[in-house]
């Protein structure tokens, strides 16, 4: 017992370790950190502490876990995490409110990304779309494979953070992440199992677009590529067409 309960100490003193380089911004938000190996090696500590303090953060939505990818950063205030976890995540009036949220804010980092992205994250981005055209190519053999589907739904997850990050706004990151954390865990794996088809796998086409928008550094076509993602998107999960009364500038 008192074993356990000095590892689990020296657990949360790593976790806090790894908190302050997030907050000294060595890993931004949408970052992906060293594997448990690296980091056991820097701080010295088992790779059983790393993993037991990585719980921790991940508890406190400081990061998050995509199997088979690693491990990314989610760097967000409590007070939107506690906001944002209240009764009505599940509900239908959640996933209305995340839908209507992403049709008028997700269209505006697009233009924002299009204008202000590295080169880094450009890069970063056409991984990702290589990424989609590979997994979306073996799901035209095999669309009712599992894994294949939650890798496409963590992927869409990736795609819409590093937007947000591209925004070189700390309020649309923060907030994008977590809004990207929320869709992930209200409905996007679900939808994707019980919804995903060929036909669907055209969504692929339009992240595309947004990539080209963002790459072409095109504000205009950025955002227009975007909008239409999210009509779509807004469409397919809520069975009715978006607000009409949004004006994009």
């Amino acid at each position: 017992m008192e074993e356990h309960n000095n590892v689990r100490t020296l657990s949360e003193k790593v976790s806090n370790k790894i908190r302050k380089r997030i907050l000294d911004g060595e890993w931004r938000v949408g970052d992906k950190i060293p594997n448990e190996q690296i980091l056991a090696k820097e701080m010295n500590v088992s790779r059983t502490t790393i993993r037991e303090a990585i719980k921790l953060l991940i508890s406190s939505h400081i990061l998050r876990i995509e199997r088979g990818v690693g491990t990314f950063v989610v760097d967000v205030p409590d007070s939107f995490l506690e906001s944002s976890s209240d009764s009505r995540c599940g509900t239908s009036t959640m996933l209305q409110d995340i839908c209507e949220y992403r049709f008028l804010l997700e269209p505006i980092a697009c233009a924002l990304a299009a204008e202000r992205a590295s080169e880094e994250d450009l890069n970063k981005m056409g991984e990702i779309i290589s990424e989609f055209e590979m997994v979306s190519t073996k799901m035209r053999v095999n669309s009712n494979h599992g894994l294949l589907i939650d890798r496409l739904a963590a992927m869409e997850v990736r795609f819409h953070t590093l937007v947000y990050k591209m925004t070189n706004n700390i309020l649309f990151q923060q907030v994008g992440q977590t809004m990207n954390s929320t869709v992930f865990e209200t409905y996007m794996v679900d939808h994707y199992r019980h919804s995903i088809s060929t036909s669907q796998l055209k969504f692929v086409d339009r992240h595309i677009e947004i990539y080209e928008g963002i790459r072409n550094r095109n504000p205009e076509q950025a955002l227009i590529a975007g909008k239409k993602h999210m009509q779509i998107t807004y469409q397919e999960l809520m069975g009715s067409d978006p607000p009409e009364n949004v004006i994009y500038t």
